[in-house]
């Protein structure tokens, strides 16, 4: 029985993902104050780009109903935003800061939770086809 997913649920998690994607490129032409204390300006580019691969590689896979784009993607964003949070709390100069790392390491739990959600699932669609 092949998996399908929600339709909606698709539309919500390409919203997300599309915008991590232009958060990433945003954030490549004017990263934060904090990002840049705690971040050499190259690795900030390369920071950027998790949140830019990881962003189109998943909302590649909820457009085209293909996992294999999200299970890529996802280890991205989830790294991408822990190290925001972690840059977040270490520069933090103000307590807002801290709240705001606060919500980028809650999203990183949560694109962690969505992987290995799906990791789930492909592991049962994967032993279905196989008899298992």
């Amino acid at each position: 029985m092949p998996w399908r997913s929600d339709k909606r649920n698709r539309f919500i998690y390409g919203g997300m993902y599309s915008l991590l994607l232009v958060a990433g490129a945003f954030f490549a032409f004017y990263p934060s104050q904090a990002i840049l204390n705690a971040l050499q300006s190259g690795l900030v580019y390369a920071w950027s780009g998790f949140l830019v691969t990881g962003g189109m590689s998943s909302f590649y896979g909820v457009a085209r109903n293909k996992w294999h784009g999200e299970m890529i993607g996802l280890p991205l964003l989830s790294a991408a935003n822990a190290i925001f949070a972690v840059a977040l709390f270490l520069y933090a100069q103000t307590t807002p800061s801290y709240g705001f790392g606060l919500i980028f390491m809650a999203f990183s739990f949560g694109c962690l939770a969505r992987w290995r959600e799906l990791r789930r699932l492909v592991k049962l669609i994967e032993g279905s086809r196989h008899g298992s």
